[in-house]
């Protein structure tokens, strides 16, 4: 009877065995699914916009909305300052660009008239003021200074350049 009992023993186990591994094969391919339905999932669902700051306002009061709003405008607000009349005397230009010493960020301007670049200057800190500037070709008439901001810690540009309409005259 051992002899007929062992057989069976053994039987047993390789089915056990054998079951045991497609219990395991059969998890591996829901897994397997699972993280591939999780993955379609994440690429196909909304991403936000990369320039926006989301903030929730959920439990805050009018007020309190208000505050944090004007608190980013005036975290974001810039002071530019040109002459309105710019002085021609040879290739030198009176432009005057003043970066307020209450401005966040450094600034740089473009000189353009015509539609041709006069001068580009480089990265004016708070604080500090270009009187003059070489602009080779400036001619009396209407003239064009577009000032833009750049981000005090890594010096790139930020947020959108303005312009200002100015007038060339003659020194005299």
């Amino acid at each position: 009877m051992n002899e007929t009992a062992a057989p069976e023993e053994g039987a047993r186990k390789g089915g056990k065995k054998r079951t045991a591994l497609i219990a395991v094969l059969v998890a591996i391919a829901l897994l397997a699914v699972g993280i591939g339905a999780w993955s379609v999932w994440k690429a196909n669902s909304a991403k936000g916009d990369a320039g926006a700051t989301v903030t929730s306002y959920e439990g805050m009061t009018k007020e309190e909305i208000q505050a944090d709003l004007d608190r980013k405008a005036n975290e974001s607000r810039m002071t530019i300052s040109v002459a309105a009349v710019c002085k021609i005397d040879g290739e030198n230009v009176r432009v005057n660009v003043i970066n307020d010493s209450s401005n966040r960020f450094s600034q740089s301007f473009t000189l353009k008239q015509g539609g041709k670049t006069l001068y580009e200057s480089g990265t004016i800190k708070p604080g500090e003021t270009v009187e003059w500037c070489k602009a080779p070709g400036a001619e009396p008439g209407d003239a064009v200074i577009t000032v833009q901001a750049h981000n005090a810690d890594d010096g790139k540009a930020t947020g959108n350049p303005q312009a200002a309409q100015v007038t060339l005259v003659e020194s005299k």
